[in-house]
């Protein structure tokens, strides 16, 4: 599975925004929470999601963000 998505935060956007998701039949989502990119996946081997945090984002710049999942 691969998603690429690509914003811009800027100022005042709140504590969390949901940028790109498909989490009904477990999946994926992307979103910005507390000036970090949030990935969360899930895995099958341990039945829960696992999330992954980016450094703390710059207002007012352009991101692009790739996830890339295999298995």
């Amino acid at each position: 599975m691969s998603v690429v998505t690509r914003f811009k935060l800027e100022d005042g956007y709140g504590d969390s925004i949901q940028l790109i998701s498909n989490t009904e039949d477990a999946g994926f989502s992307l979103g910005i929470e507390d000036g970090k990119v949030r990935a969360m996946v899930y895995s099958t081997s341990s039945s829960a999601y696992k999330y992954l945090y980016s450094s703390t984002l710059d207002t007012d710049k352009w991101y692009t963000v790739v996830l890339k999942c295999d298995g």
